[in-house]
C-alpha cells in the first residue's frame, strides 16, 4: 500500500526493474505493455537504472530487444537502491525517528536538499497513508499503537532499505541466541537470515525502542 504514496518515477523504475529481473530478455513493446509506461519514458528509465548500478547490473538496449545481466542474490539490494532516492521515504523515516536531538524538520530537509513546500506536502500525503493503517502524525512524529509503529519500522527497513534503527552484528547475535536456544529444527544460514529478516527487526525493536 505504501507504494501508492511514492513518487511516480520511483514506482515506474521499480516496475521496470521488476520485469527485467523476471525476464532477462524482453522487447521494448512488451516492457511498455507490462508496465503501462511509454517507450520514451521506458528508455529514459533504462538509462537511469544502468547509471545507478554501474557494473553491478547491466542493461543492454538493442533494436532486437532488451537484455539484463545481474546477480540473483542482489535482487533486494537493487530495489533498495531505487527506493533510496525517494523523498517520501526519507520523510517517513524522519517521522519515525525518536531522537529529539535531531528531530528538527527544517534541519533535516536542508540536509536532504528538500524544499519546505515539498516537505510539508509529503508530510500531509504521508498523514493520509498513516491514517489508513490506524496511525497518525503529531509534532512531526508518528503516533499510535506501538505494535503498529514497530511493524511499520520493520517493513520500511526490510522492504525499502530505510533503517530507522541500525541492525548491528551484536543484535544479530542476540537474536540468533534467542531463536536457537529454543527447541527448533532451524539452523543458522544466510538464507534463513533473509527469509526471516522482518521478524529479526521486530525482535531488535523490543530492546531498541
Amino acid at each position: 500500500m505504501l507504494d501508492y504514496y511514492l513518487e511516480r518515477d520511483i514506482v515506474e523504475r521499480k516496475l521496470i526493474l521488476a520485469v527485467l529481473l523476471t525476464e532477462k530478455e524482453i522487447t521494448l513493446d512488451s516492457l511498455c505493455s507490462q508496465t503501462s509506461i511509454t517507450p520514451r519514458k521506458a528508455k529514459e528509465y533504462l538509462n537511469q537504472i544502468n547509471s545507478l548500478f554501474d557494473k553491478d547490473l547491466s542493461i543492454t538496449v538493442l533494436k532486437s530487444g532488451i537484455t539484463c545481466e545481474f546477480d540473483p542474490n542482489n535482487k533486494e539490494k537493487y530495489f533498495h537502491s531505487i527506493y533510496a532516492s525517494s523523498d517520501t521515504l526519507k520523510i517517513l523515516k524522519f517521522l519515525l525517528t525518536d531522537n529529539y536531538r535531531t528531530k528538527c524538520l527544517t534541519t533535516f530537509i536542508r540536509r536532504q536538499f528538500i524544499s519546505k513546500s515539498k516537505a510539508y506536502h509529503l508530510v500531509n500525503k504521508l498523514k493520509g497513508y498513516l491514517q489508513s493503517i490506524n496511525l497518525d502524525i503529531d509534532d512531526y512524529r508518528v503516533i499510535g499503537d506501538e505494535y503498529r509503529i514497530r511493524y511499520l519500522i520493520a517493513m520500511l527497513h526490510k522492504e525499502y532499505g530505510f533503517a530507522v534503527y541500525e541492525m548491528t552484528p551484536k543484535d544479530m547475535e542476540i537474536i540468533h541466541a534467542f531463536i536457537f536456544s529454543t527447541p527448533t529444527r532451524l539452523k543458522p544460514s544466510i538464507f534463513l537470515d533473509k527469509k526471516f529478516y522482518l521478524f529479526d527487526i521486530l525482535l531488535m525493536l523490543s530492546w531498541k525502542r
